[in-house]
């Protein structure tokens, strides 16, 4: 069987040429590496969403109230305005330094160190300013209501309101005035006490005492009010350092997320102020009920138990309590609760080096107001980082039990009747009070053996008016000095009291000489009078404060006043 020819076929030519393998690859990375970035900027455009959800924010544990606070407030259910509208400055949500923030928040929960404190969320005020938000063409002078308080933004955040520039005007007004009669000297004396950060009301006496000091009584009036200037001055420049923060804020109490923190302001009213005066008039913010308000509440009728309804039908109208100049005090005064005072180890809660406390203990306007720029403007501080709280309320006096709060502020304040009731004794135990600067300061020798009123105030007993007091007693002298000390006890108080009665009559003749006197050629009554009250304030001392507490400076003082009157009446005609 034979085999089949061969079929002719073409010769075989050169393989066909393909993509280099480097252009293969490069084409496969293209495509992948389109994939993951289009699947990163899938996921990039995904948890930018997610992570902006107000839901992702509260699914953190330290966010919960936070987060339940929200969800209840005006915020959430009205304006549906999600956390990083407000966390977020305008335009910084999708910026790199905002990722970076994130990030670091996200390491901090996971790396436990998150929840130790209050999270520093702080809310730039552009992002509550938005024309969309609180316009503030519109909400700066829009007039909220606060119970019966009626607050505006720009009566306490515009410096150039017109309240505002009428206070500086009569500052700077006063201050002209009263550098043209007192002169530059006794000038710097008024404003250095006057910037001194002291409660109102002892400002107010140590500028009282050195009117006094100065025969200077004309212008007591003047003097005390540049100084309750100068501390309005202060709290106005304060307030360019609130941001909206400083006043709104969470408050866990209540567990709202933004609510008004009305605690700061009270610290701005209040702190350093006496009642119902300056920024702590009651009528500045408060209006008065209007109409008849029931009074005597909790009376029994025979045979009736307490109620807290009116039994009697008496009532009273503010109207006419205000026409009389009846002071709020007089009804109100457990109206406010703490003193929202500084304390040094607050400020060494967060510093730790002399340094930043130096100024502490002697600080004046000038040295709060560079505290309050550091820290309330440039890092956001809160009132309440730094002061004691201050409440505002009224005491419900509806039951019998409530009355004791009511009396409570009143009974714990002794000046408020006793104004520095014991100022002289403590004035010439320390050996201080007396004028002029020849006599030299002179404690009581006592005070070397760290004895104080204790020592000698050891025996109960009544004063004039039957009420209970300690006295002082020789047993007390006694057991430390011996029985020979009776005598040389009496013999001092014998010694101070006839000098003392010698100047008292000296000081009566002078002064009614002086009375009497008219100006002569050659005749300075100017300087007679300056004398005359300078004796009397020894004179006054002594006798006040009982001359026993600080012998040798009691009759230091005598003598002096004495002196003085002696020079005094060679000034006066005869």
């Amino acid at each position: 069987m034979s085999q089949p020819s061969a079929t002719p076929t073409d010769p075989p030519g050169p393989p066909t040429a393909g993509p280099p393998r480097w252009r293969r690859w490069l084409l496969r990375f293209g495509v992948g590496g389109f994939v993951l970035l289009l699947l990163a900027g899938v996921t990039a455009v995904g948890t930018e969403y997610y992570t902006s959800r107000p839901h992702f924010c509260g699914s953190c544990h330290i966010m919960h109230p936070y987060y339940d606070g929200w969800s209840k407030d005006v915020h959430s259910e009205e304006a549906n305005v999600r956390c990083v509208d407000c966390h977020y400055a305008p335009g910084e949500q999708h910026t790199l330094r905002a990722k970076f923030r994130g990030l670091s928040q996200v390491t901090s929960y996971f790396s436990g160190r998150a929840g130790a404190g209050r999270p520093k969320a702080h809310v730039n005020d552009a992002s509550c300013m938005t024309s969309g938000c609180h316009n503030p063409d519109e909400f700066m002078t829009k007039e909220h209501k606060m119970g019966n308080v009626t607050f505006t933004h720009t009566k306490h955040l515009d410096p150039e309101s017109e309240n505002l520039l009428r206070r500086q005007s009569e500052q700077a007004q006063l201050r002209a005035k009263l550098l043209r009669e007192l002169g530059a000297e006794r000038f710097a004396a008024v404003d250095v006490m006057a910037r001194d950060m002291r409660h109102a009301e002892e400002r107010n006496r140590r500028l009282n005492q050195w009117v006094a000091e100065q025969t200077l009584s004309a212008m007591r009036e003047d003097i005390v009010a540049y100084g309750d200037l100068v501390h309005l001055e202060l709290r106005v420049d304060q307030l360019k350092g609130l941001k909206c923060s400083s006043c709104h804020q969470f408050d866990p109490s209540l567990n709202e997320h933004f609510s008004v923190a009305q605690t700061t302001c009270f610290t701005c009213h209040f702190t350093n102020q006496p009642f119902n005066a300056n920024t702590g008039r009651c009528l500045s913010c408060h209006e008065p009920p209007a109409g008849p308000v029931p009074v005597h509440y909790g009376r029994e009728l025979a045979g009736e138990a307490p109620t807290s309804v009116p039994t009697t039908g008496i009532t009273m109208d503010h109207a006419t309590i205000l026409a009389n100049n009846v002071n709020c005090v007089s009804c109100h005064a457990e109206l406010i609760h703490g003193t929202g005072q500084v304390a040094r180890r607050d400020c060494q809660n967060c510093h730790d080096q002399e340094r930043f406390v130096k100024d502490f203990d002697g600080r004046t306007t000038e040295v709060v107001r560079a505290y309050h720029r550091v820290h309330a403007a440039g890092q956001h501080a809160r009132c309440n980082d730094c002061h004691q709280t201050i409440e505002h309320r009224l005491t419900e006096v509806a039951a019998g039990g409530d009355l004791e709060a009511l009396l409570a502020p009143v009974r714990q304040d002794c000046q408020h009747c006793h104004p520095d009731h014991h100022r002289e004794q403590v004035q010439l135990l320390l050996g201080q009070g007396g004028l002029p600067g020849e006599v030299p300061g002179v404690p009581n020798p006592m005070s070397g053996s760290r004895a104080t009123c204790k020592a000698c105030h050891t025996q109960h007993g009544e004063d004039p008016k039957g009420d209970l007091v300690v006295t002082s007693t020789l047993a007390s002298c006694r057991g430390c000095h011996g029985e020979e000390y009776e005598q040389l006890f009496d013999r001092w108080k014998q010694s101070i009291q006839a000098r003392l009665e010698e100047a008292q009559t000296l000081l009566g003749r002078v002064q009614e000489r002086l009375a009497a006197a008219s100006p002569a050629p050659g005749r300075d009554l100017n300087q007679a009078t300056r004398l005359v009250s300078q004796a009397r304030q020894n004179i006054h001392l002594v006798a006040s404060a009982n001359g026993i507490h600080n012998k040798n400076y009691a009759l230091m003082l005598l003598d002096q006043a004495i002196l003085d009157l002696d020079r005094a009446s060679v000034l006066l005609p005869e």
